[in-house]
């Protein structure tokens, strides 16, 4: 039996190990006779659907019953929460109270809603969401400011990354307009060409890569046959290739299955001469 190393994740934490971190600008600081760190409960629903899907189909939660204790007048609910599908559930209670002033001769109109946040609260926390604040770490100045840096280099990280996504979108439309409006074959592998180099990156976009491969096919395969089919015989035929080599070579460095098109294309066309030899 092989043992597992120290560095190696528990398979039972994998939901903890994700969600445990939090992000600072999603808390506030409470004084409720004692100062402690607060999670938006919002955001914790965010990202449990982030993690398990949209609520009532990967993760949701039912009120089992709910009660008024006569000593202290909290408003309490027992929630069951599931996640994945509904056998996997657990429950906790949460509670607050009927009045917002000490007195109690102020009404709370959002007594309900507290106390079912406060339940859904818990039960994230027990799944490991926020982990960090209810062990006590925000309470710690420097492991704050870590989480800061943290998060902030996250989302700078995917605010390049949706940048990047866009130019290669724009990239991709504006070749589209080019092989759309230019008529001479030569002129699209001549656009095409120009573009050989940011072309390969776009294979990192797969809605991009789709969008190009539609455009090539529609507007440069299409022409590519009918100007291979125009040849007299096999030995230009072969020229022609040898001539579009680069074409060939930059259309598979897009997307594989376009060369495989034009690979059909050429195999069709080739066979149509009496001579058996291929030429590579």
């Amino acid at each position: 039996m092989v043992k597992k190393t120290a560095s190696e994740p528990s398979p039972n934490r994998r939901i903890w190990d994700a969600v445990e971190q939090t992000d600072p600008r999603y808390t506030k600081k409470v004084t409720l006779g004692r100062s402690f760190t607060a999670i938006d409960p919002y955001r914790q629903i965010e990202r449990a659907t982030e993690v398990f899907g949209p609520v009532g189909e990967g993760w949701g939660y039912d009120i089992v019953r709910s009660f008024v204790t006569d000593a202290t007048n909290q408003y309490v609910v027992e929630v069951r929460m599931w996640h994945g599908n509904p056998e996997n559930a657990f429950m906790q209670c949460g509670q607050a109270g009927l009045f917002i002033d000490r007195k109690q001769e102020r009404p709370d109109a959002d007594f309900a809603k507290k106390a079912v946040t406060d339940a859904v609260t818990k039960c994230l926390s027990i799944l490991g969401f926020n982990a960090d604040i209810f062990l006590g770490k925000f309470e710690d100045n420097k492991y704050v400011q870590e989480m800061e840096q943290k998060f902030e280099g996250e989302e700078k990280a995917t605010e390049q990354k949706d940048k990047r996504s866009s130019n290669a979108l724009t990239f991709a439309n504006d070749l589209v307009e080019i092989l759309k409006q230019t008529e001479r074959l030569e002129e699209k592998l001549e656009a095409i060409l120009k573009r050989a180099v940011p072309l390969k990156t776009i294979r990192n976009y797969p809605d991009c890569v789709l969008i190009i491969e539609e455009a090539i096919n529609a507007y440069v395969l299409s022409q590519y046959k009918q100007v291979l089919g125009r040849v007299s015989d096999r030995d230009a035929f072969y020229t022609l290739l040898e001539t579009w080599q680069p074409l060939r070579l930059a259309i598979t460095d897009i997307s594989p299955r376009l060369r495989d098109d034009m690979v059909v294309i050429e195999d069709e066309l080739s066979s149509s001469y009496p001579s058996t030899d291929v030429k590579e």
